[in-house]
């Protein structure tokens, strides 16, 4: 059975955003290291078999499956959807569907996560989150995140955003989470920094210009996670 993760803003244990920050202020101070040792906090172990079915109020997140490959197709049909990322605009079927094979596949090697979001009352899947770019001896991790534009506005990403991170920082035990954004893409650098994720300049200029492509780094560390109400 896959491992359902109840994520109304809360674990199994009733646990709101702000108790499992404190959780891992606790786990963050008992990895300083003290005088008398400096040791390196271990690697992330990752393992995504039973895939993490998340739930909030509104939306189920879920594995991709075949039968998702229209609506991911319709996810990239919209000419707004592409304005600020690299995904083409056509994709046939064909396509979609081994886009969506291989990313299940990288989920059975424990490299990727990659969740459809799923409107509860319409049983319609408006959008999808990504982890990716996983370096398990950092314990860092980046996301990538989409909705349709009927969709928007609705506080639904947010909801999304809420719930896969305390996945992250409470489960996975990852440190610090990025997100790549171009910095005219408004409604994207609000969602971050209303989720307490910070520009990193220092990161920007360490990465080059190779891989930003015009993109701004956000970041957010774990132990700042609690800060969130």
């Amino acid at each position: 059975m896959p491992l359902n993760l109840v994520c109304t803003l809360s674990f199994k244990n009733n646990l709101t955003i702000r108790q499992i920050g404190l959780i891992l202020q606790k786990e963050i101070a008992s990895r300083c290291p003290t005088p008398k040792a400096m040791t390196s906090p271990p690697m992330l172990l990752l393992n995504f078999t039973p895939f993490p079915i998340l739930y909030t109020d509104r939306l189920i997140l879920r594995q991709l499956k075949t039968e998702d490959a229209e609506a991911i197709v319709q996810l990239r049909k919209d000419a707004s959807m592409h304005q600020y990322s690299g995904n083409r605009k056509a994709q046939s079927i064909e396509e979609i569907r081994t886009f969506i094979a291989d990313i299940n596949q990288s989920i059975k090697d424990n490299t990727e996560l990659f969740w459809s979001i799923e409107l509860k009352s319409e049983q319609a899947v408006i959008g999808t989150f990504c982890l990716w770019n996983i370096e398990q001896y950092k314990r860092t991790g980046e996301i990538g995140y989409q909705i349709l534009p009927a969709y928007q506005g609705q506080g639904l990403m947010q909801e999304a955003m809420d719930c896969v991170l305390a996945y992250f920082f409470a489960v996975l035990k990852i440190d610090i989470i990025e997100a790549f954004t171009m910095p005219n893409n408004h409604k994207s650098t609000r969602l971050l920094t209303k989720s307490n994720f910070k520009r990193n300049i220092a990161r920007e200029a360490e990465i080059g210009q190779e891989r930003m492509d015009g993109d701004a780094v956000y970041a957010l560390e774990s132990s700042s996670f609690m800060m969130r109400g």
